[in-house]
């Protein structure tokens, strides 16, 4: 049995939506995985945002601490160790810092960096997703037409 000359436009064009609706199918499932991969992504760039601002914050209370310490010696002191008791506390505070600084600075450079990554390849994988679009839908009105 032969498919007829008015037969074939029917079965190219039935050919043309299973291929059209494949490929739904294919951008549909890459849109999921993209989704899930991405709230993934995020909830780590949330933690390592968090990392930062508390490394921060913990520095400050440091520094309060230390301050805190060198001032309340100082002036429960003998005036002959003042110098000593203050000097431990500043270097208590100055260190505090300095500890809340390595950690925060790093981590929100490296922040800023995945993010700015994951966004790229979001916007990259949108921008493919609509040319793929166009294209089956303009090979699909011509085909129609």
């Amino acid at each position: 049995m032969t498919a007829g000359p008015s037969a074939r436009p029917r079965l190219a064009e039935a050919g043309l939506l299973l291929v059209v609706l494949l490929l739904v199918a294919v951008i549909a499932a890459a849109a999921d995985t993209l989704t899930i991969r991405g709230e993934q992504v995020n909830a780590f760039l949330r933690w390592d945002n968090l990392l930062a601002n508390v490394a921060t914050l913990l520095g400050l209370l440091g520094t309060i601490f230390g301050l805190t310490t060198a001032f309340s010696a100082v002036s429960a002191a003998d005036p002959a160790q003042r110098s000593s008791f203050l000097a431990v506390g500043i270097a208590q505070a100055l260190n505090t810092t300095a500890f809340g600084l390595i950690i925060a600075v790093p981590t929100l450079i490296l922040h800023s960096f995945l993010v700015s990554k994951v966004e790229g390849v979001v916007e990259g994988i949108d921008e493919a997703s609509v040319r793929l679009i166009d294209a089956v839908t303009r090979k699909g009105s011509a085909n129609a037409a």
